[in-house]
């Protein structure tokens, strides 16, 4: 009887992916399938994030042949030397990340192509890794926010970002901003929170300044639609899809200058109203088209599909 084990990293810096991770693992066992969450250090759970999520270990775990290793897509070639015995599914949340640190080496390649199945998370990792192996079958899946989480507070005149994103570029926006004068508006960093104080920050913010870059599926600025904020600033490729300028002000990578004239002109538009109309249209869009549901219903459709059989849920001894 097969189980589906995700492999994690045992760091509590929070990070999107990890908690993506640990909701797949709840949504399969909710209906079924005996998936686990799996670190290297007994005991190891992630403390940002509220989550009664089902957690072990390879030692404790002890895979087997039957057994199918999801494994993330920055293990790149060391994935190879992971339990060989096992299947492997790739779970690829930034398909630039693929061929880090493994410039030269045949072993990426063949990593995927031993892979029993590629799941991604955006249509542009889906494009990006199609085209970097053909003849791997790539399955996308629609990732969700937790709407409950993530609503709309009583709005201040703040403009958020997160400082671990956009490095150079988004020293130097901060600095032109308060050079000119921000009409009243406070900038605030996000940085070293937990998840809940991420949500309650972005719930109370106006703006939110986008500085991804080359990633998957970049969920602060998603995030913060569904909070909303009324988002400016770097689509991050994986964030195109989402990032329309119906409802959002974009600025293309590297543009400074334009992107201080595209905030100037989102507290022009937040103080007109129409800021307010604007994200009220994002968080519309977000949660129609990246609905639980739908996140859901594509991850068991994959599972469900998947070669051999999976097991039902049951706690090792």
């Amino acid at each position: 009887m097969a189980r589906i084990l995700y492999l994690c990293p045992d760091a509590q810096i929070p990070h999107g992916g990890n908690y993506v991770i640990y909701r797949h693992v709840d949504i399969l066992r909710a209906h079924g399938f005996d998936a686990w969450a799996v670190h290297q250090e007994s005991g190891f759970r992630y403390s940002w994030f509220n989550n009664e999520t089902a957690v072990t270990t390879l030692k404790v775990i002890a895979p087997i042949g039957a057994d199918v290793l999801v494994l993330p897509e920055n293990v790149g070639p060391a994935g190879l030397g992971i339990h060989r015995d096992c299947r492997r599914v790739i779970f690829n949340q930034n398909a630039y990340l693929t061929f880090h640190n493994s410039f030269g080496s045949g072993s990426v390649e063949r990593f995927y192509r031993e892979a029993a199945g590629v799941l991604c998370v955006s249509e542009d990792s889906a494009e990006y890794l199609r085209f970097a192996f053909p003849e791997v079958s790539v399955t996308r899946l629609h990732l969700s926010i937790d709407s409950k989480l993530f609503c709309p507070q009583e709005k201040a005149r703040t403009i958020v970002y997160m400082p671990r994103k956009g490095g150079e570029d988004a020293s130097q926006i901060l600095l032109l901003l308060e050079s000119r004068g921000l009409s009243g508006f406070s900038v605030k960093p996000l940085d070293g929170l937990p998840l809940s104080g991420v949500a309650e920050a972005l719930g109370r913010a106006a703006i939110f300044l986008s500085f991804s870059q080359a990633e998957g599926f970049p969920l602060p600025p998603i995030e913060a639609m569904v909070s909303g904020c009324l988002v400016v600033g770097y689509h991050g490729q994986g964030g195109r899809e989402y990032f329309q300028p119906d409802f959002c002000l974009p600025v293309e990578p590297g543009a400074l200058r334009s992107y201080c004239e595209t905030v100037e002109r989102a507290i022009a538009l937040w103080d007109s109203g129409e800021g307010t109309a604007m994200a009220g249209r994002a968080r519309r869009f977000v949660l129609d088209t990246y609905a639980e549901a739908r996140e859901a219903q594509d991850l068991l459709d994959f599972w469900r599909s998947f070669p051999s059989h999976v097991s039902m849920a049951q706690k090792p001894e």
